[in-house]
């Protein structure tokens, strides 16, 4: 009988589940960095039109523009050595060490003596960013089962959905200096949360502490639960990935197609116009002279964006990335032609479009855009294998993070040489000629593994191989 139960001892074990709870709160604090982030878009959509009000500012156009740019350079600054800093600190300790460049900004905004000290502020939010959003999709996909790992990744998404219409709330219902103390709320909470979650086994595996990792995943998975077969997966998986690949190697024949596939989904991710539109909200608002003003105007659109973005996350499995991107970059060309053509027969026509017109225009930019635009990383990191994926996120960082800036730079010398109209007609093009391109040359990646995505490429690039030694 003792050796019939000892026998069965192992058997019982492997049968008790992992907790779901450990996971979701560590996802949760993990998540509450995009909160933050997203708190910070949304105060600068929402304030830009009372410090250009403020008589102690006075803000002008051009120090508006480079307030808006200063958050994408501060991400670029850090985006070329970001995965190397998680993988050398760790995700829980930069994450953590990160929190408190956000809080001197906050602080610094609410102070400011004038716009350089704001614009400053933003900046150190910028730097804040990119660890967060790279660290997060990082630790998040590296902390659940696989049962969990697609639903808690996608928490972020909605995170930050959730942070920029706290920003926008926070704009419409406070001043702008009082408004900076209260969003200063959120980092702190989350660096509380994120100092009590567990580091990622994963990292303490690529680190070679075995035990640490166990102590790690007993953490997130419960102490009863059989962590070995686990751990040992998470191992096999490292060593089978070797060193991680050089940037050179993106340019192979074999990679080639998906890193401009990649490049591609990324320009008209940041082309389509939704992040100047993002940032610049609150000054198109008041262009239009909407009469529910531009701080209620622009809180109505981030609660589109929370709906919209529920909306993809129930829809992506059921009908395809590819296909809910195109229509999204649809619906978002469909709304900026939309708004050009309101400021076009408005500036050139003196014909006057019914004000509230503005309000579902913008709101269809916002919808379009969290249904489907807003998931390129995701649809991007399942292009490559495991070995190059990292070194393909970081090149993918950089090249996100520099148009960003590029198309913030467009917006404003269009809107400021041109006409409001001409940056929405530049963005609505984009988006249809982008629409039909994806249509093109953009794989599907609905119901198939990861395997099966990376050998279509490489059948594909053998293909291509074999046709040009034939006609040599």
């Amino acid at each position: 009988m003792t050796s019939a139960t000892l026998a069965e001892t192992p058997m019982v074990q492997q049968k008790i589940k992992a907790k779901v709870l450990p996971q979701v709160l560590a996802s949760l604090a993990a998540g509450m960095s995009s909160l933050v982030s997203g708190s910070n878009v949304g105060w600068i959509g929402n304030t830009l039109p009372s410090l250009i009000k403020d008589p102690e500012l006075q803000a002008s156009g051009k120090e508006t523009a480079i307030l808006v740019a200063s958050g994408a350079v501060g991400s670029l600054v850090l985006s070329p050595v970001a995965s190397r800093l998680l993988d050398y600190f760790g995700r829980r300790k930069c994450l953590l060490s990160v929190t408190p460049v956000v809080v001197v900004g906050w602080i610094m905004s609410a102070l400011a003596p004038n716009m350089a000290c704001i614009i400053a502020a933003i900046f150190l939010n910028g730097v804040f960013s990119v660890i967060a959003i790279l660290g997060t999709m990082v630790y998040l996909s590296e902390i659940a089962e696989a049962r969990l790992r697609g639903r808690l990744a996608s928490m972020q998404m909605l995170m930050y959905s959730l942070g920029i219409l706290f920003g926008y709330g926070l704009g419409a219902a406070l001043p702008w200096r009082t408004a900076c103390h209260v969003a200063n709320v959120l980092p702190i909470l989350y660096f509380i949360l994120m100092y009590a979650a567990p580091e990622s086994p994963y990292w303490f595996l690529l680190k070679d502490r075995e035990p640490e990792a166990a102590t790690s995943m007993k953490k997130l998975r419960g102490q009863d639960y059989d962590c070995e077969p686990e751990l040992k997966e998470m191992a096999d998986k490292i060593a089978s990935i070797g060193e991680v690949a050089k940037v050179s190697e993106l340019l192979k024949s074999r990679t080639r197609k998906p890193l401009l596939i990649f490049l591609f989904l990324h320009t008209v991710q940041q082309m389509c116009g939704c992040i100047p539109v993002l940032l610049y909200i609150g000054t198109i608002f008041m262009e239009t002279n909407i009469d529910i003003g531009s701080e209620m105007a622009t809180l109505y659109t981030g609660i589109v964006q929370v709906v919209s973005i529920i909306m993809s996350l129930v829809l992506v499995d059921r009908l395809g990335r590819k296909f809910l991107f195109t229509v999204s970059i649809l619906i978002v060309g469909a709304c900026m032609l939309g708004l050009a053509s309101f400021f076009w027969l408005r500036d050139i026509h003196n014909t006057y479009w019914p004000k509230w017109v503005s309000l579902p225009l913008v709101m269809g930019i916002l919808f379009g855009y969290c249904i489907g635009a807003r998931s390129v990383p995701v649809i991007a990191a399942e292009f490559f294998n495991t070995k190059i994926r990292t070194t393909a996120s970081s090149v993918g960082l950089i090249y996100n993070r520099t148009i960003n800036i590029v198309a913030l730079q467009i917006y404003v010398f269009l809107r400021d040489g041109v006409g409001m109209y001409a940056p929405f007609l530049l963005f609505g093009i984009v988006c249809f000629v982008g629409s039909i391109f994806t249509v093109i040359i953009v794989p599907e990646t609905k119901g198939k593994t990861l395997e099966e995505i990376q050998e279509y490429f490489e059948n594909r690039s053998s293909r291509k191989r074999n046709k040009n030694t034939d006609i040599n």
